[in-house]
């Protein structure tokens, strides 16, 4: 909610506390807006919910501060393909992989951002090096590989990154997650500097190999792939 008060140009935004959610609808627009707050605009979302239960809706905060001669403005959803742009909407394209999708609806590509740790190297024996995020409490896509362009030094990079468990390598009872980035054409030693990954779209599951040299054969597979379907574009 935004809200402008009286004799104050611009809009301020109010982060509402725990205690907030006790409140009644009536009481708060009272209380808090009306005495506490002097307000005299409020800006909302199309499904903006409030007060205790979050019982109180857009159109009873109009029709209250009719009373108090607050002016309430309610701004319509944002639709993409006929589709609301929401956060949660995003989130769950993002969750099953759909990054392609969600980065029409953020109108940019999904990014990550993270710190190049030291890992098994085992990238740099398959003929594939590859730089290993730290992992964070960040969103991550669902695990499969991905067409990625990686941002560093004020640079960009074509590559393709892998979020999972490495189950080729990994035995059963000692899964460790991680996002390791394949950055094409590049040989620059990046250990402890931070970049930054944009997911494009997602190649195909992460998938359990016989051997080291099947999988050498499935990554050759997957960049030519991103090179013919994504990155000449």
């Amino acid at each position: 909610m935004f809200i402008e008060k009286t004799g104050i140009e611009k809009l301020i935004c109010i982060q509402f506390s725990k205690e907030f959610s006790e409140i009644s609808p009536s009481d708060f627009i009272q209380n808090i807006l009306m005495e506490k707050v002097n307000t005299k605009k409020i800006i909302v979302g199309y499904n903006y919910r409030f007060g205790k239960g979050k019982t109180g809706d857009v159109e009873f905060l109009k029709n209250k501060c009719k009373e108090f001669n607050i002016e309430v403005v309610a701004i319509e959803a944002l639709k993409i393909d006929n589709k609301v742009v929401s956060s949660s909407r995003i989130r769950g394209l993002i969750k099953n992989g759909e990054v392609e999708e969600a980065s029409k609806f953020l109108g940019r590509d999904y990014p990550i951002f993270g710190r190049v740790v030291e890992g098994s190297k085992r990238g740099n024996l398959l003929g594939f090096p590859t730089a290993n995020l730290e992992i964070s409490e960040e969103l991550y896509p669902k695990t499969g590989v991905y067409a990625v362009e990686v941002e560093w030094n004020k640079m960009v990079f074509n590559g393709l990154a892998n979020v999972g468990f490495n189950p080729t390598f990994s035995k059963n009872d000692s899964k460790s997650f991680s996002l390791e980035v394949h950055i094409l054409d590049f040989d620059k030693d990046i250990y402890g500097e931070e970049i930054k990954v944009n997911f494009k779209r997602r190649i195909r599951d992460e998938i359990r190999f016989d051997s080291p040299e099947l999988l050498i054969d499935q990554i050759r597979k997957d960049i030519q792939w991103a090179k013919e379907n994504v990155f000449k574009h």
